[in-house]
């Protein structure tokens, strides 16, 4: 993995050329105005490092009050990961694409005029056939002003949630293998849309699972009184004061287990062609009326869709049924011998 740019970097990096090759003498002799070039040249730089500095500012103050909002409305649990769904694009392609990375510059040579001229392929290779994010792209690094404190802090409390996973057992349900979250897919992520039913039956079970309990409502109060026909007078079998009170009877109620709908964000074009432009055509096509509904109704549409809800996992005293048993060992017994043949 490339180290994460930095602006200052470009800064650095242009303000050493200026001062120990282009000004050298016996060079300005033979390509004279080559140091008034690479002056002017480390002025742009300044310029530009600058104004995405203040550009990263402007939104610092609405992120802070955001973070904290998602912190006290515990959104992990419906967003993951948010450093993903935050990604963002502007900021990595400017930091990604720009004349000073790419070393496009002003020198008033010939030799210089056409480097600096085939490097502007770069920008074609990413509108057409270049993926972007790819293997080297990191969220909450490569999409942000690494100079800005204040961000960097909003990104650190985004990892601390991140970390916190939705439910225990979310990567077990939602594997990295299956379902990716860095790298080409680094601006991929999971929302909350629903719940699942599930078969446990123990409030204490199902949240510390991280599922949702909902409690059985019982009948208003009133509608008892009306109903209720026992007379205590009648009843003979009154226990003795000191008889133990039995057990409170288990809450009865339903655990719920979250249902989420994976946001494949991967680059894919058309034609072997995955750069920003084709992207964006698959993008406009992958939301008709048609495929939306598809993707609303469960069905995975290029990666994306409605995870659909699987039967819960059997708890350590059910034991599987034996027709169920004997099924299975039916279907390993036909695949053995398919592959003997």
């Amino acid at each position: 993995m490339t180290s994460p740019l930095k602006y200052t970097d470009l800064l650095n990096q242009y303000n050493n050329k200026y001062q120990n090759d282009q000004c050298n003498q016996w060079d300005n002799i033979k390509t004279p105005g080559k140091c008034n070039a690479a002056k002017e040249y480390r002025n742009e730089v300044t310029k530009f490092v600058q104004e995405s500095i203040d550009e990263e500012q402007k939104s610092i103050e609405y992120e802070k009050k955001l973070m904290n909002d998602r912190i006290k409305n515990e959104d992990h649990k419906n967003i993951y990961p948010l450093l993903n769904y935050d990604f963002d694009y502007k900021t990595a392609i400017r930091k990604e694409l720009n004349p000073y990375k790419l070393n496009i510059t002003n020198e008033p040579t010939f030799t210089k005029f056409v480097d600096s001229s085939l490097k502007l392929k770069n920008y074609i290779d990413y509108m057409g056939t270049i993926a972007y994010p790819n293997d080297n792209t990191v969220p909450g690094i490569s999409d942000i002003v690494t100079e800005n404190k204040d961000k960097l802090n909003i990104v650190k409390l985004k990892r601390i949630e991140d970390n916190k996973l939705p439910y225990p057992s979310f990567k077990k349900d939602y594997p990295e293998c299956l379902y990716p979250t860095t790298g080409k897919n680094a601006s991929s992520y999971f929302i909350n849309v629903g719940s699942c039913p599930t078969k446990i039956k123990d409030k204490n079970t199902c949240i510390t699972r991280g599922y949702k309990w909902v409690t059985e409502k019982s009948a208003p109060s009133y509608i008892k009184n009306f109903i209720n026909t026992y007379n205590p007078d009648d009843n003979k079998n009154i226990p003795a004061p000191d008889t133990p009170l039995p057990p409170p009877e288990p809450e009865k109620g339903s655990c719920f287990k979250p249902r989420f709908v994976y946001i494949n964000n991967k680059a894919q074009g058309i034609f072997g062609m995955d750069g920003i432009i084709p992207s964006m055509f698959n993008e406009i096509n992958s939301i008709r009326p048609d495929k939306l509904a598809n993707i609303m109704a469960g069905y995975n549409l290029g990666g994306s869709g409605i995870v659909p809800c699987s039967i819960e996992e059997f708890g350590i005293n059910e034991k599987l049924n034996v027709s169920s048993i004997l099924l299975l060992a039916s279907l390993l017994v036909v695949l053995y011998i398919s592959i003997k043949k």
